[in-house]
């Protein structure tokens, strides 16, 4: 029997529509857990090397990123463990539920632990709570491969099952935030990372596939993909769930459909798989529809009834849930996906190495977690939207650049078309910075400073250093589209326009 220590409750599972044996539910805060409640959660593991007792996990975050709940599943029954960012990373006093979860479960190899959220997980453990794994599935890499929760499950039960609803699926799991008011959802996702992990032909599928063991990476290594991953999960966390846009600029109505130039570049539309338009007519009229078709700034929706209404103004369209990852979102996601399942030798790159001197292996792990006063504002503070308000009806580049041309990147040539010389000054630092950035002995150069010093002059003048003196292209990979912005701007300002921008379809047109 479980000790009293924990809250009890029984949850009814709302993914499959069919019936199951109601959830038992036990939540206990971390400095009150106790070694009894693991033993009530999980059966003793087989004497068969080849048969794995399948537990199913997933986590709550905060606002900022860190992992504050921990739900695990194991037939009918979830275990979830709360308030873990109350502790340092290496305090593990009260009930020592950190030294119990890592022997009992986590570095025990009989144990397969099944996740939708796999890389997240592990990668939070790691830096909130110092704890590894060394068998964990990460479940939506799955076929048919494409990462969606719903297109998973049914391809591992084919038409055995029945969903209740799809997009309320979807939704559910793409937000990971905690509170109280989510426990009952939390302990659901758990229980079907179980449900679909322990599925005949998903463990025959799982006999052969990609594990994640954190044991195997060196704390550096751990670290700088924690880092990455907690950017990503804080900046999902802050997505809005629904958006108000005013102003909308000139409307083109025909039928039900209504096409116009987004005013606003951080209050734009975005591509998602399951986001609802409710759009706010004059005279108090709301009708529900759908973005059709995206293309740079240019958007159209489709709006049912709307045929019906006369001289239609649209004073306001509302977006009813959250943005779809983009695609850099998701190719970080996936590259470091790839490095904990060691399908990626990105970690090894000599580049790395160059980047992160300390990358060596080290048994010292008292890095402490971020605390929570660095949170979202700080975490996001780089991606906010720089842009500066223009005209809906004016190009900001068109003048600037006469002639411009659209063209697929495919389609031009890499080979400079002009000489260039830089016509600017620069201060001894700056020139300093340019020097060591043109010495071939030099792999790498950091140029550090704080906004203003000048650091993007640098980056011109390096590439009309370049572009003088030889044949040569210049490529420059920036981390955001303020600094792509910012770049090609400076660019400008130095009479350097022999250069093509490379931009997602997202961005292509007006912006």
């Amino acid at each position: 029997m479980a000790p009293k220590t924990a809250k009890d409750m029984f949850v009814e599972q709302t993914f499959i529509d069919d019936r199951y044996p109601p959830i038992a539910l036990k939540v206990v805060s971390e400095a009150k857990f106790e070694l009894g409640l693991l033993q009530w959660l999980l059966p003793l593991p087989s004497s068969s090397s080849d048969s794995k007792v399948t537990v199913g996990m997933h986590a709550g975050f905060s606002k900022a990123g860190f992992i504050t709940a921990l739900a695990l599943s194991v037939s009918a029954k979830v275990l979830m463990i709360t308030d873990l960012s109350a502790r340092s990373r290496h305090d593990d006093s009260g009930g020592g539920m950190r030294r119990h979860l890592h022997s009992v479960l986590l570095n025990d190899t009989s144990f397969r632990i099944t996740s939708f959220i796999a890389p997240e997980l592990v990668l939070a453990l790691h830096r909130e709570i110092a704890l590894r794994c060394v068998h964990v599935v990460d479940l939506l890499s799955l076929p048919p491969g494409n990462r969606d929760i719903v297109q998973t499950i049914k391809s591992a039960f084919g038409a055995r099952i029945e969903l209740y609803d799809d997009t309320s699926l979807r939704e559910a799991f793409q937000e990971n935030l905690y509170d109280k008011q989510q426990q009952i959802i939390l302990a659901q996702k758990a229980w079907l990372a179980y449900f679909v992990g322990d599925c005949p032909e998903v463990k025959t599928q799982l006999s052969a596939f990609p594990i994640i063991d954190s044991t195997v990476f060196s704390i550096n290594e751990l670290n700088i993909l924690a880092k990455a991953m907690l950017g990503l999960t804080a900046y999902e966390l802050a997505k809005p769930n629904s958006e108000t846009i005013k102003s909308l600029g000139h409307a083109d109505f025909s039928g039900n459909n209504v096409t116009f130039n987004q005013a606003s570049y951080s209050k734009r539309f975005r591509k998602s798989s399951h986001q609802v338009y409710r759009t706010s007519l004059d005279g108090n009229v709301t009708l529900t529809g759908f973005l059709s078709t995206l293309n740079g700034r240019q958007a159209k929706l489709a709006i049912s009834d709307l045929d019906g209404l006369s001289n239609p103004v649209i004073e306001s369209i509302t977006i009813l849930g959250k943005a779809d990852p983009s695609h850099a979102e998701k190719e970080i996601y996936i590259t470091i996906l790839y490095c904990l399942q060691r399908k990626t030798l990105l970690l090894n790159d000599p580049w790395m190495d160059m980047l992160f001197p300390s990358f060596a292996s080290t048994d010292d792990d008292q890095t402490n977690p971020s605390s929570d006063h660095d949170s979202e504002a700080s975490l996001t503070q780089e991606n906010s939207d720089c842009w500066a308000p223009v005209s809906v009806d004016v190009d900001p580049w068109a003048t600037a650049i006469p002639g411009r041309k659209i063209l697929h990147y495919s389609l031009l040539s890499m080979q400079p078309t002009e000489k260039v010389a830089f016509e600017g000054n620069l201060n001894q630092s700056q020139s300093d910075a340019v020097e060591d950035m043109l010495n071939l002995n030099r792999q790498i150069s950091i140029i550090k400073g704080p906004p203003g010093t000048g650091k993007t002059t640098v980056i011109a003048a390096f590439v009309a250093n370049i572009l003088s003196g030889s044949d040569k292209t210049v490529w420059i990979a920036a981390q955001n589209n303020v600094a792509v912005k910012n770049i090609g701007e400076k660019l400008l300002t130095a009479r350097i326009t022999d250069w093509v921008l490379l931009v997602s379809a997202e961005y292509l047109v007006g912006w």
